[in-house]
C-alpha cells in the first residue's frame, strides 16, 4: 500500500442566498456565514495542513482568509461550482415553476443534461475528476481544498470510486469539513460534517 495522504474538504461558510441555487455567481460569506467560519478556525489549525486549495471564488477565497489570515493559498479554477445558468439565484420551487420539463430531465440524471444557459454534468464532472487526480499527485501529505457542495460531493464520489450520480448520498453543510485517507488515488472516508 502506497504512502497516506489526508484530504480535508471544507464547505465554504453561510451565504445572503439560503436555499438558492448560487453557482458560477460570485456572492460573499453572510455575517453569519463569517462567524460561523471564525468560530471553526481553531478546529481547521489544528488538522496542520501542509497545502491549501481552494475555488476562486469570493465565498471561498473569504473562508480561507478568516481561517489563516496572512497565509498563503492556491485557487484552482476547476474547485468552482457547477454553473447553474438561467437558474442561478433560484430556489428549486422557481425553479420547478418556470422549467418543470427540464427539472424532470435533471431528475433523470445524465452527464449529457446542462443547465440552461449554464453548464454541462458532463464537463463539471470531468474537470473535478482532473483536479482531483492533480491533489492526488501532489507531495504533500495533509491537503485543505476550500471549496462548494457540488464539488465536494462529486470528490468524494471520485475518490470513492463511486459513479458521479451517487453525489446525493452526500449531505455536506455549509461551514463544515469532511476528511479521508488517500492512497494512490483512492479514498477511506474517514469523517464527514466535523467542525
Amino acid at each position: 500500500m502506497s504512502e497516506k495522504k489526508t484530504i480535508f474538504l471544507l464547505r465554504h461558510g453561510k451565504t445572503e442566498y439560503p436555499n438558492c441555487y448560487i453557482g458560477s455567481r460570485d456572492v460573499s460569506l453572510s455575517t453569519e456565514g463569517k462567524m460561523q467560519i471564525a468560530g471553526l478556525q481553531g478546529d481547521i489549525q489544528a488538522l496542520g495542513v501542509d497545502h491549501i486549495i481552494s475555488s476562486p471564488m469570493q465565498r471561498c477565497r473569504q473562508t480561507c482568509e478568516i481561517l489563516f489570515p496572512g497565509r498563503e493559498f492556491e485557487y484552482d479554477a476547476d474547485l468552482r461550482e457547477i454553473d447553474f445558468g438561467s437558474w442561478e439565484g433560484l430556489t428549486f420551487a422557481e425553479i420547478v415553476k418556470t422549467d418543470p420539463v427540464l427539472v424532470d430531465q435533471w431528475a433523470e440524471w445524465s452527464l449529457d443534461f446542462c443547465f440552461p444557459e449554464g453548464e454541462s454534468i458532463g464537463c463539471f464532472v470531468d474537470r473535478v475528476k482532473k483536479v482531483g487526480n492533480r491533489i492526488s499527485q501532489l507531495h504533500e501529505k495533509k491537503i485543505l481544498l476550500v471549496c462548494h457542495g457540488g464539488v465536494a460531493r462529486a470528490l468524494l464520489c471520485h475518490y470513492l470510486g463511486l459513479g458521479p450520480e451517487n453525489y446525493l448520498l452526500f449531505q455536506l453543510e455549509k461551514g463544515k469539513f469532511s476528511s479521508m485517507d488517500l492512497y494512490d488515488g483512492l479514498g477511506v472516508l474517514t469523517g464527514l460534517n466535523l467542525g
